[in-house]
């Protein structure tokens, strides 16, 4: 099939693969210009035009093969073939139509996104900023075993912390929000490795874990157990040694917030909060709250784990998506 193509006898050509029109001579052109004999001819019509006999001698091939390819040419705009007259009558000559073309394929972002990039922070379990006055917190290091009371909870051995619980209450933990200050932020996610928290251990013992940003209820997390029926992956021969009597592992929750609303490990739990519900560039800092309601339902505690500690290499992470400067 012959494609017309809008730059006849033009010296130059220019596309863009946002143009759909395009599309047929672009695939003629791709076509015509995919056999290594059809590029020889162009090359060779550069530097003047050429009879049929002509091209079938210096590339030494058939009359016939010249044909069939310099028709492919012509079908696809990049040469013109003209009957002229010889001393043996008509002859066909060849002439090139275009010198060059240029294919733009990246698309300017008009009505589509725009660039974006992710920001990550990770603070570790030790490190929060606030918790709960009437709740116990225990944590361990990658060597030795801490239980605090309200008093002590702030000890600076707590930064070392490859676990930490609490058998109700809260725990706050502050990361920077020069994201969402300079920068336009699209969409902020949570990931951490967590689980319920019990006396030894009980893969069966619920708790509904409560997630806050900025003081906005997210979402509330239903942990199925406090699991310790095998070693963590990640913990340490120190930890091990207690055997099924400590919580040893928990699960991965990704936690979500867009313009659409909160979604909890890819699955949309709350449409009442979006991201710009979370006054995130008005103060100097984003805070975290993981935690049980006084009046949950299952009031079951939580168990929140290092990259050293577990069965995932991560601490508490939050990533933000901003749009490029």
């Amino acid at each position: 099939m012959k494609v017309t193509p809008r730059y006849y006898k033009n010296e130059s050509a220019d596309f863009n693969i946002k143009e759909t029109a395009d599309f047929p001579l672009l695939a003629s052109l791709c076509y015509a210009l995919s056999h290594e004999l059809r590029l020889k001819i162009l090359n060779q019509l550069q530097i003047k035009p050429h009879t049929i006999p002509e091209l079938a001698a210096v590339n030494d091939t058939s009359v016939n093969s010249i044909v069939y390819h310099t028709e492919i040419l012509q079908n696809a705009g990049l040469i013109e073939i003209n009957l002229i007259p010889s001393q043996k009558g008509m002859v066909r000559m060849c002439y090139r139509v275009l010198q060059e073309m240029h294919l733009q394929l990246f698309r300017p972002y008009a009505n589509e996104k725009a660039p974006s990039e992710e920001i990550k922070y990770a603070v570790k379990v030790g490190d929060f900023v606030d918790c709960d006055p009437d709740a116990n917190y225990s944590f361990v290091t990658e060597n030795k075993f801490y239980t605090c009371t309200w008093n002590t909870i702030y000890r600076p051995e707590r930064h070392d912390a490859g676990i930490i619980w609490g058998d109700k209450g809260y725990l706050t933990y502050a990361f920077p929000n020069d994201f969402a200050k300079y920068r336009k932020c699209t969409e902020i996610s949570l990931m951490l490795e967590l689980c319920s928290e019990t006396v030894g251990h009980n893969n069966n013992w619920k708790s509904d874990i409560t997630f806050w940003l900025n003081d906005v209820e997210l979402c509330t997390y239903l942990s199925p157990g406090d699991f310790g029926d095998r070693d963590g992956l990640l913990c340490p021969p120190f930890w091990s040694k207690w055997g099924d009597n400590v919580t040893m592992y928990g699960l991965l929750k990704n936690i979500k917030v867009n313009n659409q609303g909160v979604f909890l490990d890819g699955e949309l739990v709350n449409q009442n909060v979006r991201l710009n519900n979370l006054n995130l560039d008005k103060s100097n800092k984003v805070l975290l709250k993981i935690g049980n309601k006084p009046y949950a339902q299952h009031v079951g505690g939580f168990n929140l784990f290092s990259k050293n500690f577990g069965d995932y290499p991560i601490d508490i992470e939050l990533t933000a998506v901003v749009e490029k400067v």
